[in-house]
């Protein structure tokens, strides 16, 4: 039973239009000590595997080790029951913001029924964690839990774990409203529909619901510098192009300025060899940090790279080849 939350027209309904108007699915909360230049994107799909158990709106987390939604063998936090006896993330969402080492939230904005998905994207370093957090509506205060999930370059699927938050006494699954669960048509009534546990049970795993009713999808998304890659071209001093280009053929001695356009750039390295005799790198960026000069100090051919590194961790590199008679 919820002993104090405001009153509400719909279960679920509230929870679309409170998440809808605060912010869309809630995504800001970034810890920018820790969300640094080398974040990627995450592909996220949590898919509700169950028969008859609709998933409440729940929230998912970006976070260190600092951070935890998991509490067995501990008293859950408070502002877990909303989420756990009726489906509203709000409270707890607000918790796990103050959490030391929080870095990402998302909270859903609607219930995802049997056999059906819900796809959002999140931003991190890799290395961070993802937990989850939703309720199985056909319970009395169950909640799926997605534990610390490691983010890396590799695509992952996890099955949650059903635990009970030890605050309402348990009915049968699927017992509906009479046995104390939530029915979105009965509105504010299940706020104190259900019997509460007194006192407080430990959170724990659920001793009815044993079987998966959630799974997370984890995929890194694919590069999006990987497609475009960055170019070198040739610039003089006043920064016009040259009347050479890349594959052309120079005069001994030539100076060749290189300026190097790449979009959303962190950082880079150049390289250079002659005769393709392999590549050495050479550590004298130019003065404004994009570009490079370099003489062709002989007959042969001079062959140029760049490596780039762009904010969210990703590579590409380019090339630009003179030869010199």
């Amino acid at each position: 039973m919820i002993k104090k939350l405001s009153t509400l027209t719909s279960v679920f309904a509230i929870i679309a239009l409170v998440t809808t108007a605060t912010a869309p699915s809630v995504q800001a909360q970034q810890n920018n000590a820790k969300m640094n230049k080398k974040q990627r994107t995450y592909q996220i799909t949590i898919s509700n595997v169950s028969q008859s158990q609709p998933l409440a709106p729940g929230i998912y987390v970006v976070h260190d080790d600092k951070a935890t939604l998991n509490f067995t063998g501990q008293l859950s936090p408070a502002e877990f029951e909303p989420l756990a006896e009726i489906g509203n993330p709000m409270a707890a969402a607000e918790f796990v913001r103050s959490l030391p080492g929080t870095m990402h939230i998302h909270v859903q904005n609607a219930p995802i029924m049997p056999g059906q998905t819900d796809t959002f994207e999140v931003m991190a370093v890799k290395g961070s964690l993802l937990s989850g957090l939703q309720m199985p509506a056909a319970t009395n205060d169950g909640l799926a839990l997605i534990d610390s999930v490691e983010l890396s370059n590799k695509a992952l699927t996890i099955d949650a774990k059903n635990y009970d938050n030890g605050t309402e006494e348990n009915s049968a699954l699927n017992s509906g409203f009479d046995g104390g669960q939530p029915d979105p048509a009965r509105g504010a009534e299940n706020i104190d529909n259900g019997a509460p546990t007194e006192p407080q049970a430990l959170f724990g795993l659920h001793p009815q619901l044993k079987h998966t009713v959630l799974q997370a999808h984890i995929m890194p998304v694919k590069n999006k510098h990987a497609e475009k890659d960055c170019k070198l071209m040739a610039r003089d001093q006043n920064n016009m192009a040259m009347t050479f280009a890349n594959g052309d053929t120079v005069a001994v001695g030539t100076n060749i300025g290189l300026y190097l356009d790449a979009n959303e750039m962190s950082s880079y390295q150049w390289y250079a060899d002659y005769d393709q005799d392999g590549i050495e790198p050479q550590l004298q960026p130019g003065v404004n940090g994009h570009d490079w000069s370099y003489t062709t100090w002989a007959e042969g051919s001079f062959n140029f790279k760049a490596v780039v590194t762009y904010n969210d961790g990703s590579n590409s590199s380019c090339s630009f080849t003179v030869h010199s008679n």
